[in-house]
Formats: C-alpha cells, sequence, structure tokens
C-alpha cells in the first residue's frame, strides 16, 4: 500500500473519461492538446528480441510515456504495468526500438538522436487507469504488487513513475 501510495499523480492531470473506448479517449486527449501529446496507441514498434510492441497510447512534449487502461480485474492492470516496463526498457536499451519509435512520433517530439542512448531520467512512465463508472480507484492486492515491482525496476533504470486514477464520473 505505501509503495503505490508513493507515486504521484501524472502532471499535468488527465482529462475525464467520458468516452465508450480507450482508443476513443485517447484519440480525444490527443486531439484537444494543441500539440502536446502524441496519439501512439494501437502504433505497433519493432524491437530487437521481442516483435513489435506498443510503446504506449500517448507520448507527451515532457517525455512522458503514457499508457491507458480501462479497470476490468487485476489481469488486465498486471499487463499495463508489464506493458511499461518492457517499453522502457526497449526504449532504454534497444536502438532498433528507439528508431522506429521515433519515426512514428511527430518532429516536434522526436528525439534528437534516436540511435544514441537516453537518459531515463528525462522520462516517465506513466500508469493512468480508469476506473468504473461513478467509482474511485481501489487496485486488488496482487494489482499492487504488480505495480510496486513494475515501478521499482523502472526506477532501477532511472525512470521516474506516475499512477494516476482517470476520473470516470
Amino acid at each position: 500500500d505505501d509503495a503505490v501510495a508513493a507515486l504521484g499523480p501524472t502532471n499535468p492531470l488527465l482529462p475525464a473519461f467520458g468516452q465508450r473506448s480507450e482508443q476513443a479517449y485517447n484519440r480525444r486527449v490527443y486531439e484537444r492538446s494543441a500539440g502536446r501529446y502524441a496519439l501512439m496507441d494501437r502504433q505497433m514498434v519493432q524491437s530487437v528480441g521481442r516483435g513489435t510492441v506498443e510503446s504506449c497510447d500517448l507520448f507527451s512534449i515532457d517525455r512522458q510515456l503514457i499508457h491507458v487502461k480501462r479497470y476490468t480485474g487485476s489481469g488486465t492492470l498486471s499487463h499495463l504495468f508489464n506493458q511499461g516496463v518492457v517499453s522502457a526498457e526497449l526504449l532504454a536499451y534497444d536502438r532498433t526500438f528507439r528508431q522506429a519509435f521515433n519515426e512514428l512520433l511527430p518532429a516536434t517530439q522526436r528525439l534528437a538522436q534516436p540511435a544514441a542512448a537516453i537518459v531515463p531520467s528525462e522520462y516517465e512512465v506513466a500508469y493512468a487507469i480508469i476506473p468504473r463508472r461513478g467509482r474511485q480507484l481501489v487496485l486488488p492486492f496482487f494489482s499492487k504488487v504488480t505495480m510496486r515491482n513494475a515501478a521499482r525496476l523502472l526506477r532501477q533504470i532511472g525512470f521516474r513513475v506516475s499512477l494516476t486514477a482517470i476520473p470516470n464520473p
């Protein structure tokens, strides 16, 4: 509980959900962001040894890899937390992934030298969870354990980590 509570929210906060799907939500956030976010949802990036991977749902000008997921149970959340770890590791260690990721970004958000190693402390892995309609987000025990472990791994690499509940009135 303490490890999860210690994670701050994504800054700036993401808008309320109010959509029918994650895909529609991600598109709305992107379209209303005035260039703050790049829409990366469902855009697969090639890596060495891991095949294709979805890097994130939204990538911000502040170098936030934002992973958005509706809460449907602990299995869904475990997938979300592990997706964040895998994409961050690939961004940090896989030049092929970094270059392919960079090609999908708008010119305003591209990495200056995608072949060069990144500085992980300049990036944030932001987990954004949409709770069930009208409810507060309460993570199940095993999701808390998975989140704690994911945050620990990401911080060891050097990434900042945040956890945000997206309002779903």
